[in-house]
């Protein structure tokens, strides 16, 4: 799991829908805290992943994706259902998975919950014991401010409808 600059962490979710996009069409859903967020839960709803595994033996906090620093969380975690694997994983990360927008559009969908409270996490007891408090990337701050007006979805919807054609 790391850090990361527009969507506060890089989990199974972003990587397989960023994954898919050919890197010439990438630019499209990078477009701000608010289109990326919404973009990325659109796409997954086509390509979401069917079994999530996350390494997290070693992570990255702070500047990540790239300009981050190592951090040993020493766990992996693996499901059947990506959002509630990342969502666990956030959590362990120190990230409430409700400020990560596109979990948040995700669970009000029916994808899957992401309350840490209400997850299953079988093999550990008292999970969230094991959790640590990744230092976020520089821009967190900004990057909480994902949610769309009427107009900006409209917008965001639009752009979208190019790239699925």
């Amino acid at each position: 799991p790391k850090t990361h600059d527009t969507v506060i962490a890089t989990l199974s979710i972003k990587n397989v829908v960023v994954g898919a996009i050919l890197p010439r069409d990438r630019s499209k859903i990078h477009q701000g805290y608010k289109a990326i967020n919404l973009s990325l839960a659109y796409l997954a709803t086509f390509l979401m992943p069917k079994l999530a595994l996350i390494d997290g033996y070693i992570g990255m906090e702070g500047d990540g994706p790239i300009g981050g620093r190592p951090i040993k969380l020493g766990l992996a975690l693996g499901g059947r259902n990506a959002l509630t694997v990342d969502a666990a994983t956030a959590a362990l990360m120190g990230f409430n998975p409700r400020d990560i927008g596109y979990f948040n559009y995700l669970s009000e969908w029916g994808y899957g919950c992401i309350d840490p409270e209400k997850l299953e996490v079988v093999g550990l007891e008292d999970w969230l014991k094991y959790r640590r408090c990744f230092e976020p990337h520089s821009t967190y701050r900004h990057q909480l401010n994902w949610r769309l007006t009427p107009q900006e979805k409209r917008e965001v919807e639009k752009e979208l409808h190019g790239l699925l054609r």
